[in-house]
């Protein structure tokens, strides 16, 4: 009797598992900082090479299609925030071992707006912080459209957009070379909706709040030029199909991907070539979890090879995905040798 329930208790679990083969599940992935920084530099100042930026014709207003300039509102701690904003997620990031903010602004003549720093200020910078390179905001620029329409009910509806960019500078001290040169540029935006025009607008942040957050915002995205960043990418398994599939899907959940492995190795030596393909199909994205990418081509190409040659009974929907995955793993297998440059490992 009781293994006449166990029996049952498997059926069923193969028919309810086959309703939903394929499983979808987030990982993070490691991707490369946009600029790759010397790993003999291992410390680094954040300077304020700038001047504070002066324009009077960049902010707008526009009521019913009629356009405007709005009084200029300047922020000339721009600099100062952003980069505070810019050293606290690098100190997040831990990617660095040491970062120093340097409070005294470098560049004091407007003449020369763009004008990059020479290497005996880098270099007498430094050497005050015992660091190897620097990293400066050396220009900007910031403006704000702000859009206002009536509506069908008497209200309106206005828009806030205030838009920037930066220029930023990397010096390598050690050999006295540029790490990088960016232009930054980015648009933050708020809506609003009120009964009238003045309560619409009143919603809408004041110009020197909206460029507060325009200038933290620009300091957080700005850790990307040169630090690595965690994201998340979907991948998925095939969870079901016969009962080792069922046990390595139970082996998946706990994390013990060894174990899982050594399933969908025993189902591609002895299953049609249906559960051929799609063992070695989680075979590569069990390796690619485990930074074994290698593996990961390998049990690719066999489970796309085995789809190519319709052997058996494969869908159109599985082949689809693992073309997909391909695509997926080729673009990853691209950022590994920049990322063996910026933090090493993946051997």
């Amino acid at each position: 009797m009781k293994q006449l329930i166990n029996y049952i208790l498997l059926v069923f679990l193969l028919v309810f598992a086959s309703c939903s083969t394929y499983e979808p599940f987030t990982i993070d992935v490691l991707a490369p900082a946009k600029y790759t920084i010397a790993p003999e530099i291992t410390s680094v100042v954040l300077v304020n090479n700038s001047i504070p930026y002066r324009d009077t014709t960049k902010n707008t207003v526009q009521v019913n299609g009629k356009k405007r300039t709005m009084q200029s509102v300047w922020q000339d701690d721009f600099a100062e925030i952003a980069l505070q904003s810019l050293n606290q997620e690098l100190l997040l990031r831990e990617f660095y071992d040491t970062v120093y903010y340097h409070s005294q602004t470098l560049k004091t003549d407007a003449s020369y707006p763009y004008r990059a720093l020479n290497w005996l200020q880098v270099d007498s910078i430094c050497n005050i912080y015992g660091a190897e390179g620097i990293i400066s905001f050396e220009a900007n620029r910031y403006a704000t459209t702000v859009k206002a329409e009536p509506q069908y009910d008497g209200g309106f509806y206005a828009t806030m957009d205030v838009e920037g960019a930066i220029l930023w500078r990397g010096y390598n001290n050690i050999d006295r070379t540029a790490l990088y040169k960016e232009v930054q540029k980015d648009t933050i935006s708020w809506q609003a909706y009120g009964s009238t025009l003045e309560r619409t607008i009143r919603d809408l942040p004041d110009l020197k709040e909206a460029y507060v957050s325009l200038a933290e915002y620009q300091g957080i995205q700005a850790v990307n030029h040169t630090t690595p960043l965690w994201e998340s990418a979907q991948r998925g398994l095939y969870k079901s199909g016969n009962y080792q599939f069922l046990q390595a899907a139970e082996f998946v959940r706990k994390k013990q991907y060894g174990e899982a492995i050594k399933l969908w190795k025993y189902i591609y030596d002895n299953a049609n070539s249906k559960y051929k393909a799609r063992s070695s199909y989680n075979l590569a994205v069990a390796s690619e979890i485990l930074g074994d990418f290698e593996s990961a081509k390998y049990w690719l190409k066999i489970s796309n090879d085995i789809y190519i040659s319709k052997e058996g009974n494969v869908n159109k929907e599985e082949f689809l995905r693992s073309q997909e995955y391909a695509k997926i793993l080729r673009a990853r297998l691209e950022t590994i040798n920049k990322l063996k440059e910026q933090v090493g490992g993946f051997e």
